[in-house]
Order: structure tokens, then sequence, then C-alpha cells
């Protein structure tokens, strides 16, 4: 009876080992999930909108947002829900309520649909009949010459996260050429030299070998040239590493545990 107890407990205790290292294996093979974020690039704290007027709502996001949600905030609260879920693709074209009141304590919110907790609020801006509106194109025109309009001075684009780098041309024909430099320096790195120009974006992963600094995308279509406003790259956020790490580190340290009380019951028991 007492072998048959040892050998039982010596099986239990090669199960339990056996489940420990295989949830071991799965953290060290499943990666860490990326942090989700949006950030709302237009309107700004400089917008003066008019009753009426069209202008077009902006923001960046990261890879995994696949849904929005868009308000308009007045005071903080909710005036209009603008819409209930669009695709997330970085713009969307807005028409302000021609009975729209004034104000000067309007934001855009854009939530993801899917994760409330995930939302970017944008700065104060202004609505009103008197104001002098900020020139903005109607949905399907295309303004005139080359321009990159994202990313802008407020972007901050985390390394490893994918972002839509988005420009306007009168000329919608060809390719594009998209550099990533420094800024105040020479010297650029290529990020791609044939994103089709009529799509007016190109999707970029930032590699892991980029350094926090300020840069400039530069872009070169046909013999012109043009650059964004400085804007920021930034670390990666840590938290999905971290808990990464502390899930190895638990299950290693518990499938270590099971073996050591294993061979403490094979050396006293027997």
């Amino acid at each position: 009876i007492r072998a048959i107890k040892v050998r039982t407990r010596e099986m239990q205790a090669t199960h339990a080992l056996s489940l420990f290292c295989v949830l071991t294996l799965i953290a060290l093979i499943h990666p860490a999930r990326a942090v989700e974020t949006l950030s709302v690039t237009n309107p700004t704290s400089g917008t003066r909108l008019s009753p009426g007027q069209y202008t077009t709502i902006t923001w960046t996001y990261t890879s995994g947002i696949y849904d929005v949600k868009i308000e308009l905030l007045k005071g903080g609260s909710v005036d209009t829900l603008i819409a209930s879920s669009t695709g997330c693709d970085g713009t969307y074209s807005w028409r302000v309520a021609s009975d729209q009141a004034d104000g000067a304590n309007y934001q855009i919110r854009i939530t993801d649909a899917a994760q409330p907790s995930v939302y970017s609020t944008s700065p104060y801006f202004q609505i009103g009949a008197g104001v002098t509106p900020t020139p903005t194109p109607t949905p399907g025109s295309t303004p005139a010459g080359l321009a990159i309009t994202q990313p802008s001075s407020s972007s901050k684009w985390k390394v490893k996260s994918t972002y839509q780098i988005r420009w306007t041309d009168s000329d919608l024909t060809g390719t594009v050429s998209l550099y990533l430099q420094k800024s105040g320096s020479s010297t650029s790195t290529t990020i791609t030299s044939s994103a089709p120009k009529s799509t007016k974006y190109y999707s970029w992963k930032i590699p892991s070998s980029t350094a926090v600094a300020k840069y400039q995308i530069r872009m070169v279509s046909g013999g012109s040239s043009v650059e964004s406003d400085t804007f920021d790259i930034v670390a990666a956020s840590s938290v999905g590493d971290f808990w990464y790490y502390i899930m190895i580190g638990v299950g290693a340290g518990l499938s270590f545990l099971v073996f050591v009380v294993r061979m403490i019951w094979q050396c006293c028991c027997k």
C-alpha cells in the first residue's frame, strides 16, 4: 500500500510538472498583446467652424482598432453623437449642424467601439456664426499643392506601432517616395519608394530599431519634395511586456518548485 501511495504521489507530481511546463512554453511563444492607442489630430485648439460647415476629423491609431465611435462634446458633456460606429481609417468627414449653438468649449472624442477605455479627446475648439471659419475642403475635393498632413507637430508615434502617413496633392497619379529623417539632420532612411499617390496615405510600422527622437517625414513626388511638421517618436509602452515576463517568471518558478518537491518525495518516501 505504501508503494502505491508513493507511486501515486510521483504520478501527481509528474502531471503537475508537465502542466506547468506546458503553461511556461505557452507564455514563451505567445506574443505580448500590443497596447492600443488613439490620438485626435484634428480639430485643434485653433480650429474655428461655422454652423453648416464641412470639416474633416482626423486621428492616429495603432493596429487592433477596427471601429470607433465619434462624439461632439460641449463643456465636457456629450452634445451630439456624430457616428455610433465607423471604420477606423484615421479620417471622417463631418458637417456641423446648421443650428449648432455658438461656443468655444467644443471637443471631439473618439472611442474604440470594442474597448471604451481606449479613447482620445481633442483640444477645445470654437463653433459660432460670427467666427471666421478655418478653411477646410468640402468632401471629395482635393486641396491644391503637395503637403503632408500626418504626422503633425502634436503627433507622438510609438516604436513598433503602425501609423498612417497622409498627404494631399493636386496630381494624384504615379507614386511617391517617403523618407524618415531626424530633425535637423541631412541623412534619411527610406520608408518606401513606391507608395501609390492616389491612396493619399501609407501605413507604416515604426521599426523597433528606431531611436527615440524628433523626426520629420520627407516626401518626394516627381521633382517636388516636401517635409512634414517635426513630430516625436517615443518608446513603446512596456505594460504588455511587463505582464508577459511576469507570466514567464511565475510559470518557470512554479515548475521548478514542483520539480524540487518531487525530488524530496522520492528521497524521503522510498
